[in-house]
């Protein structure tokens, strides 16, 4: 795959009040097009950005040294690179496709 010119990772977080638990899914778009998407998760901070990451390597859109850069590493390779996390409501999570 040649590398991208664009990557948008956006967030979608629930917080479960009864247990105090943080989950997360989301949702990748590459070149303006969505790629995948990573269910309903435990994790909390930036555990959704680095695991979206991860997946971009696994699937070769990003080489693997990638996987340890910061977001601010991966523009300066000269791809647009965005992060969106918003909080919404537990049916409003992404659900896993492709």
């Amino acid at each position: 795959m040649t590398t991208p010119n664009s990557i948008l990772v956006e967030v979608r977080e629930w917080h479960d009040k009864t247990y105090g638990n943080t989950y997360w899914s989301s949702r990748v778009w590459v070149d303006g097009e969505v790629l995948f998407a990573l269910p309903f998760q435990y994790g909390y901070g930036d555990h959704s950005l680095y695991t979206s990451i991860r997946e971009l390597v696994k699937r070769e859109v990003l080489t693997l040294e990638c996987e340890l850069l910061s977001m601010r590493q991966i523009r300066d390779l000269g791809i647009d690179f965005y992060y969106t996390k918003s909080q919404a409501l537990k049916r409003e999570m992404f659900k896993e496709m492709n």
